[in-house]
């Protein structure tokens, strides 16, 4: 898209080897996904046709690699005996089946305090992909603004009516960004005016997120993309596997799962700004090991490039793009979980 200097010529931006761990011809392991969207009718695992082909698409990559990889509801780990029911899984068509035990649970489903037992206890059996202080990290809104608030707008929090109308008052925009404290999917955000935002104290129980808003209406020039946007990065152990844009489908807000849409941007495309965004944020989390997660960050109209959030559990998905994109990411997941197996 860029018709000038590639940035690789730049800056390293960790585009992945294609040495990767060897394939095997049975399976050793077998492995389970336990997710909360996870549907128990039929035998398709999710509700979402893009989602089955993504897990599809997984399956065959961790057979190649020995792994039998099943997809399950979380409700249906039975924590007494580590059995699983109604799990899924691909050979040439989705089969269900209850089975006793696996070598390795991947954990899709979210921070919650009643769950944070069971993933405890997950991780004391299994190990993880992703830490529990990792995932907090990412979960946690203010936890993240306190680690990487230079590259962040300004943000407060508030417990209170008077908190909230005192941050509202110092955020230097006239725009303000609405959040809750542990939102994910573009649920409870609100973006508006500093008088419309007043009276939306009572949608925010206990805590509330209050962020300076950055427009991002000039878009991206250098991927000749106009308007309001988000850019995500794919990242696995400090390596970019996959970037895309996520355009909002009316409004502000870019999540796709409120209807925005996804366009895919090649690794050496990706904008040098980001790319040192993304290299500064990296290094501040390098002693999380492994780390799998997304960051997302927006241009600024002033060409700065500002970080919006991490999220420690990227979609898997077929995405409307090159096979190659998604077969890297699920490759090098995959190799993460094999070399906790092996060790």
């Amino acid at each position: 898209m860029r018709e000038e200097t590639n940035i690789k010529d730049n800056v390293d931006i960790g585009i992945p080897s294609k040495n990767h761990t060897p394939l095997l011809k049975t399976q050793k392991y077998s492995v389970c996904v336990l997710s909360e969207e996870v549907i128990d009718e039929g035998n398709k695992p999710f509700q979402d046709e893009t989602d089955n082909m993504g897990y599809l698409r997984f399956c065959e990559i961790a057979k190649e690699k020995g792994i039998l990889l099943y997809i399950a509801n979380l409700k249906n780990y039975n924590q007494a005996d580590d059995s699983i029911r109604n799990a899924r899984t691909w050979d040439g068509e989705w089969t269900h089946k209850d089975i006793s035990k696996v070598d390795f649970v991947y954990d899709k489903f979210p921070i919650a305090r009643d769950i944070d037992g069971l993933k405890e206890y997950i991780t004391k059996k299994y190990g993880r992909v992703n830490s529990l202080e990792f995932e907090h990290l990412c979960k946690d809104k203010m936890l993240s603004y306190k680690v990487f608030n230079e590259f962040m707008s300004k943000t407060f929090t508030a417990m209170s009516q008077d908190e909230f109308h005192e941050a509202i008052k110092n955020i230097p925009s006239e725009m303000v960004v609405l959040k809750p404290i542990d939102g994910h999917g573009g649920a409870g955000i609100f973006i508006g005016s500093k008088g419309e935002c007043k009276n939306k104290w009572e949608n925010y129980p206990g805590e509330v997120m209050i962020q300076e808003f950055v427009d991002s209406k000039e878009g991206i020039p250098e991927l000749n993309f106009k308007g309001i946007h988000d850019l995500r990065i794919v990242v696995v152990n400090g390596v970019a596997c996959s970037c895309f844009i996520r355009k909002p489908k009316s409004g502000l807000i870019s999540n796709v799962s409120l209807g925005g849409e996804k366009i895919n941007v090649p690794l050496e495309d990706i904008p040098l700004g980001a790319i040192e965004l993304f290299h500064k944020v990296d290094k501040k989390i390098e002693n999380h090991n492994p780390r799998i997660y997304s960051i997302d960050m927006l241009r600024q109209n002033n060409g700065n490039w500002k970080l919006i959030e991490l999220n420690s559990k990227p979609g898997i998905f077929r995405m409307d793009m090159d096979d190659e994109i998604q077969n890297t990411f699920l490759t090098k997941l995959t190799d993460v979980i094999l070399n906790i197996l092996q060790k």
